[in-house]
């Protein structure tokens, strides 16, 4: 259990990269290098963000699942883990939330131009639906999309309803195994759109049902590792032909959706192996920051792309590309280096709001 352990932790620490790169392509604009205007790029982005970026996600969900059943003995005490839930993930996302709201408050009335479009309420004008709704789903005013005001936060939200959840997911695997899985994968995997609650449902969902099986994952994607990874190179090859030359959209979703189904394993099996034969270690200081950096570094890399959009409206292709991984290092280091002055000056804050992961 400490190998697995180990790679778990070495794997939250590659996939908040992940979560990184793909917020670094999101960002809005209006420019040709924001809008697939240049091949390199194109490609780059294709692979970097909506490839390793969505694949981040489901696999924090399905490493949520797994670990919510497969370190229980005997009777699960669903009370005991809900509770804990409620400092590790209720605290977090209601302070968070709140200071989204506060913060946007006094930005909006210092910053407007370039920076809050104006397409969207402003603080100053929420009702107190919209106040409720900022902690839930935003709705119309914030694109419509199904999260709260803080938008990554929706992975929260839908891992504390999730956890409400767990003993229907218990029943379903105990009944049907991983059978009941595979409609919701299918939806999910033909809906274009993100599928938030999909995507959600699904990957939980089969983290539960190896947690309930008790199936070690160290050992099943390690003995399966070589059909993982020639079906993932096979996707991974049709993804990009299919999303590169804009062919048909709906079947180039569901082929990166089946590449982020063998992805997954195969990216466990190599990190794995990494640990277990060459020895690799992660800092440990860098797993206790994985959630603050999840959380924090969405302010970061907002204002850094929209600066960079002022500062270079028209690059090349390779400065676009530049420009791109410059936005994520930049975003994780200053992230990294904020988690690490809080820790210094205010620890109990900072533990409080990283819900404990900060010891």
């Amino acid at each position: 259990m400490e190998n697995k352990f180990e790679v778990i932790d070495f794997l939250r620490v590659i996939l908040i990269i992940f979560v990184v790169t793909l917020h670094a392509y999101t960002t809005t604009g209006s420019v040709e290098w924001l809008n697939n205007g240049y091949p390199v790029y194109k490609f780059v982005t294709y692979n970097f963000a909506l490839l390793a970026g969505y694949i981040a996600v489901p696999f924090f969900f399905f490493i949520s699942g797994f670990l919510f059943f497969y370190s229980s003995r005997g009777k699960i005490s669903y009370r005991k883990k809900w509770e804990k839930r409620i400092y590790t993930l209720l605290f977090p996302y209601m302070v968070w939330n709140f200071v989204t709201i506060v913060l946007f408050f006094f930005l909006q009335n210092i910053i407007t131009e370039g920076y809050f479009s104006g397409d969207h309420k402003f603080v100053v004008d929420f009702s107190c639906i919209d106040f409720l709704r900022a902690f839930w789903d935003c709705g119309h005013w914030l694109g419509g999309d199904g999260t709260p005001i803080l938008s990554v936060l929706w992975y929260v939200r839908n891992l504390i309803i999730l956890s409400l959840l767990t003993p229907v997911m218990w029943y379903l695997n105990s009944k049907l195994r991983f059978f009941w899985l595979i409609p919701i994968f299918l939806i999910w995997s033909l809906t274009p759109r993100l599928a938030f609650t999909l995507c959600s449902v699904f990957w939980f969902g089969i983290g539960t049902y190896f947690g309930c099986a008790k199936i070690d994952i160290d050992l099943f994607f390690y003995k399966n590792r070589v059909f993982e990874i020639f079906c993932f190179i096979i996707f991974y090859v049709a993804y990009n032909v299919l999303f590169f030359y804009h062919l048909d959209f709906v079947f180039a979703v569901f082929v990166q959706r089946v590449c982020i189904l063998f992805a997954i394993p195969v990216m466990y099996v190599c990190i794995f192996v990494g640990i277990t034969k060459w020895r690799w270690k992660i800092p440990h200081q860098l797993v206790k920051a994985v959630f603050f950096i999840f959380v924090f570094h969405f302010f970061v890399v907002i204002g850094l792309r929209k600066l960079m959009v002022k500062l270079f409206p028209n690059v090349s292709d390779m400065g676009a590309v530049l420009l791109y991984f410059l936005s994520i290092v930049l975003t994780l280091f200053i992230s990294f280096e904020i988690y690490i002055l809080l820790r210094r000056l205010i620890p109990k804050i900072l533990e409080f709001i990283t819900g404990g992961r900060s010891q």
